[in-house]
């Protein structure tokens, strides 16, 4: 039988072979016999951990540039270690031993021929990055293991579905990430999964997620076009940045222990058209729901925090409550063309920067009576043909009413002229401004508001 000889360097991972600090380490000899037509034939005598350092060694020459084949094993192996095969494109399939716990830190990274492979129940481990952009399209993974390490799977694009087995509680982050032919995942008794686990699983359509879950972490299945619909578990108190951007839901109910939907959660969902959201959430994040197609945000009570831009965006709202929250943030409704009604609680203090700019289907809104400052470009574009400023109003910026060409008439009751820059540029001589009688005067020299002084009459 011809032979090929090769070293691999152990570095202390030899099982039962490693040496006290200062005695020379002896070098291990694997002999590789001829393999019959198409199979691989990788074996060792001793109990051995293929590790890093067998990247460089004539075999994986071989199995980078040589002949398409099915690797095989002989002799008593515990782990495949980091780098094991890594990059060595004309493996076909993989059948591991019995003895196997462990398959290393990128062991199979870039094996782009893999298709198929059978692992014993006994593994325990599958590494980072241990079969990223293989060409895997099945694998069932082992009942024993108890560890799926980031990207593990990364960009496995031929993969079909996933059943996670019972002892695995814990998917890290990225591990199925780009799988884009995923359909369907069994989660078995998972209780957490980190960020971007299943991001870009375009094809990903059937899940339950699992009762237990605590958190829908960063962009856990951002990006999953065909995920049409999905039930929030009530054991779910935060869904996380960019959970679900860009995915294809449909409709979504966040239930009650929902303390914090996060930024972009749900941004550029474009065909969810209906969110509900009930008593118990507290914190709805910057461009939360931004380019949905949702129709209406009747807000609960307990809402008392929503960031910039959190709807903007929504081709198709026609209608806003707002009952909990002191300040609408800067760019809130921006851009929702058919926006009709909006409900302001009298506890709101501020209107930001461009809050309803360009809500061309706004004809009319009542101003909180506790409103202080209105800010920039707040109502830019809006349809609105009256408006009453309450007396609070100390600050209002620029451009706040620009371009509201329905615009005829302003009344501002605070006495002293709040401080104000340009109301709408330029002034228009189809808008009546009244003031407090007693203030018409300060009106009309006060900066802001003597462009309009031969509009400004008494109330």
């Amino acid at each position: 039988m011809k032979k090929i000889f090769f070293l691999v360097a152990l570095t202390g991972l030899l099982f039962g072979c490693a040496k006290s600090d200062g005695e020379e380490q002896d070098e291990q000899v694997v002999e590789l016999p001829t393999a019959a037509p198409n199979r691989i034939l990788y074996t060792s005598s001793e109990k051995i951990t293929f590790d890093k350092d067998a990247f460089d060694t004539p075999l994986m020459a071989n199995l980078r540039n040589g002949t398409n084949g099915v690797l095989e094993f002989e002799g008593e192996v515990k782990t495949i270690g980091i780098n094991a095969f890594r990059n060595c494109k004309t493996i076909t399939g993989i059948s591991l031993p019995q003895g196997v716990e462990i398959v290393g830190d990128s062991a199979f990274f870039n094996c782009t021929a893999l298709k198929t492979i059978t692992m014993p129940d006994n593994v325990k481990k599958i590494g980072k990055m241990a079969f990223a952009k293989s060409g895997i399209n099945n694998i069932t993974l082992p009942k024993g293991l108890d560890s799926l390490k980031e990207w593990s799977f990364y960009g496995c694009t031929n993969l079909k579905n996933i059943e996670i087995p019972d002892k695995v509680k814990l998917i890290e982050s990225n591990t199925f990430n780009g799988c884009e032919n995923i359909t369907s995942i069994d989660f078995g008794n998972v209780s957490k999964i980190e960020e971007a686990a299943f991001k870009d699983c375009n094809k990903l359509s059937q899940i339950t997620l699992p009762a237990q879950l605590a958190v829908i972490n960063r962009s856990l299945f951002s990006g999953c076009r065909s995920l049409k619909e999905i039930v929030i578990p009530a054991t779910v108190t935060a869904i996380n940045e960019e959970a679900f951007s860009g995915s294809g839901i449909e409709k979504i109910s966040i239930p009650g222990s929902v303390v914090t939907i996060a930024d972009k959660a749900f941004f550029s969902c474009s065909n969810l058209t209906e969110a509900v959201i009930v008593d118990g959430t507290k914190t709805i994040g910057a461009d939360a729901f931004s380019g949905t197609k949702i129709k209406s945000a009747i807000l609960p009570a307990s809402v008392t925090t929503i960031g910039n831009g959190a709807f903007s965006i929504c081709a198709e709202l026609t209608e806003a409550s707002l009952p909990g929250i002191t300040i609408v943030e800067a760019d809130m409704f921006k851009r929702c063309k058919k926006l009709n009604k909006v409900t302001l609680n009298n506890n709101i203090t501020a209107i930001g920067t461009e809050a309803f700019y360009n809500c061309s289907s706004l004809a009319e809104i009542t101003l909180p009576a506790n409103i202080t400052t209105i800010g920039r470009s707040a109502f830019y574009g809006c349809s609105i043909s009256s408006i009453t400023i309450p007396d609070k109003v100390t600050d209002i910026s620029g451009f706040v009413f620009q371009n509201c060409t329905n615009l005829t008439q302003v009344t501002c009751n605070a006495t002293n002229p709040p401080s104000a820059y340009s109301i709408m540029v330029p002034p228009s001589a189809n808008v009546s401004i009244k003031v407090p009688a007693a203030s018409v005067d300060k009106y009309k020299s006060a900066n802001g508001w003597k462009e309009f002084a031969s509009q400004i009459s008494g109330i």
